[in-house]
């Protein structure tokens, strides 16, 4: 991986003056110390596909709690281990026999049922969990909205868009080292190829933006045939260092074809990306741009 730039004072998240739980990021190991680079950038196994690991190195909780400080609720991580104190009774008055089940998060596992000889029905599935996801937690009734066990509100106010994107995919918030090169490593993807964007001069005047956007999203697949499993099978998906280069294309130029479609749908010339500016800033300026000056 190509070393990212020198690591800023600190992130959003951290410089944040309402974010003192920001300082529970911090890197796990002694300040006397040698730092291995190698170590402390290498990427994680995404959280998402099944990798060796759930969580990226370089975090651990060091204990501060000031006022506005908040660890993730266990109660609201879809990852974290919960200790199960209730049980649903099952009796079955054919035979007399009788289960335990344990309940977690509301729900029960229907194949218990199978030792009564009986299986579920429900019609529509109106009232059955097929998985149990590791990203994001709903509660309608209480208003609660939390990804990887961090609420909506504070996500929203503490954080960048890519420290957000860091935490969905690799089950954490970075460290200030960590997102300093995953920033890096995102915006050097920003441009597209030139037949790319012809393609996209094909459609319609009138075509919605969205198809455009999908349709490029699709095409860009026979633009890296390293990474497609027509060509290379599923071996690639066992590639930590294929998966992670995808991630980094797909954040890096999907702002880049969603301001091409916005363009080219309201009729104005194609915008190409600064790499001076931000991400969000990125995507602003190749939406809204109107002359060199």
């Amino acid at each position: 991986m190509d070393a990212p730039p020198p690591s800023p004072p600190g992130s959003r998240l951290a410089d944040a003056p309402h974010a003192a739980a920001a300082r529970l990021l911090v890197p796990i190991r002694d300040a006397g110390q040698p730092v291995d680079a190698a170590a402390d950038l290498a990427w994680p196994t995404s959280a998402g596909y099944g990798g060796r690991h759930d969580k990226p190195p370089g975090i651990v909780d060091d204990g501060v709690d000031a006022p506005g400080a908040r660890d993730r609720d266990p109660d609201l991580d879809p990852a974290a281990p919960a200790a199960t104190t209730r049980f649903l009774i099952a009796s079955d008055a054919r035979t007399n026999k009788t289960l335990s089940l344990p309940i977690h998060c509301d729900v029960v596992d229907a194949s218990a049922f199978e030792e009564f000889g009986l299986s579920i029905y429900d019609n529509g599935y109106l009232n059955t969990a097929v998985c149990r996801s590791r990203i994001c937690h709903v509660d309608g009734e209480r208003g609660i909205l939390c990804y990887r066990g961090y609420r909506i509100e504070d996500l929203v106010a503490r954080c960048s868009f890519l420290e957000v994107a860091y935490l969905l995919i690799y089950g954490e918030l970075p460290s200030v080292r960590q997102l300093s090169a995953w920033t890096t490593r995102v915006n050097h993807h920003t441009y597209v190829h030139e037949n790319l964007v012809e393609y996209l001069r094909c459609f319609r005047y009138d075509a919605h933006p969205m198809g455009m956007l999908v349709s490029a999203a699709a095409a860009m697949s026979t633009f890296h045939q390293e990474a497609s499993p027509a060509f290379r099978g599923d071996a690639v998906y066992a590639s930590d260092a294929v998966v992670n280069k995808q991630i980094f294309r797909l954040l890096g130029k999907i702002p880049t074809l969603a301001a091409i479609a916005y363009r080219h749908r309201i009729g104005r010339p194609y915008v190409y990306p600064r790499s001076e500016l931000s991400y969000v800033g990125n995507f602003l300026y190749m939406m809204d741009r109107l002359s060199e000056n």
